[in-house]
């Protein structure tokens, strides 16, 4: 999902870098106008919200990244040969719609891969990742565009992201049906007397497990492979005891 993520946002950033100094030196647009194209792009990501719910139930969530990237870049590729402001609003309500579209599958996508536990964590490193990729595109897309011309930049742009989607074929995105990661709970709850503070502080929980005395050392090794599912779960400690 990460990959996926950088093969998208490093190349779809070159519109957003480049979108200022087409408005203002190929079309020649002021500040309003430069406002009604990024206007174009909301009413093309609000058109496509509402539509993506039951576009959902009909194509999953890989393929429907396929076809927001491919479309981003058409926009992209679109854009760069806008002649004019009428066409290039139309092209950035098609680009806020496969915005939209690709970043709803995305972080649907971050919020399966995991289980809850780390599903925060996990979602701070996914935005990292975003706005990482989208930095560096932004430099790259500029520094070309400083070195050969605004059209070329977008086009070679369009076409770097139409051939990172074929990355989807060997990274697919989940399922709606991927594996279920919710804690099993098989774990009774543990009967106490009295009342207990919140703040008591932690608890030790044993564990007793009985075994052939000669099989003690193959034993011990294979439950060291716990300690870390152990800690995962929020333990602050965890050892292997032998009753003498």
């Amino acid at each position: 999902m990460l990959i996926r993520s950088i093969a998208f946002f490093l190349f779809s950033s070159a519109l957003w870098a480049l979108l200022p100094l087409v408005g203002r030196r190929e079309l020649g647009l002021n500040a309003a106008g430069y406002g009604a194209l990024l206007g174009c792009m909301g009413g093309g990501a609000i058109l496509g919200a509402v539509v993506l719910a039951r576009v959902r139930k009909h194509v999953s969530a890989n393929r429907l990244s396929i076809i927001a990237s491919l479309l981003f870049a058409l926009a992209t590729f679109a854009l760069a040969h806008a002649v004019n402001v009428w066409v290039a609003g139309a092209v950035m309500a098609v680009a806020g719609l496969a915005w939209i579209t690709m970043l709803s599958a995305l972080n649907v996508a971050a919020q399966m891969a995991v289980p809850a536990w780390v599903k925060a964590r996990a979602l701070a490193v996914y935005l990292l990742v975003c706005q990482g990729a989208i930095t560096a595109g932004s430099i790259l897309w500029g520094a070309l565009a400083s070195r050969t011309d605004i059209a070329t930049t977008l086009t070679v742009a369009a076409a770097a992201l139409a051939l990172a989607t074929f990355i989807a074929l060997r990274f697919r995105l989940p399922a709606a049906n991927a594996a279920d990661l919710t804690p099993s709970g098989h774990w009774a709850e543990p009967t106490v007397s009295g009342e207990q503070v919140a703040d008591r502080g932690p608890v030790m929980i044993l564990i007793e497990y009985r075994i052939e005395p000669a099989r003690t050392a193959e034993f011990v090794r294979a439950l060291r492979g716990f300690k870390s599912v152990r800690k995962r779960d929020g333990a602050l400690r965890w050892d292997v005891f032998e009753d003498a």
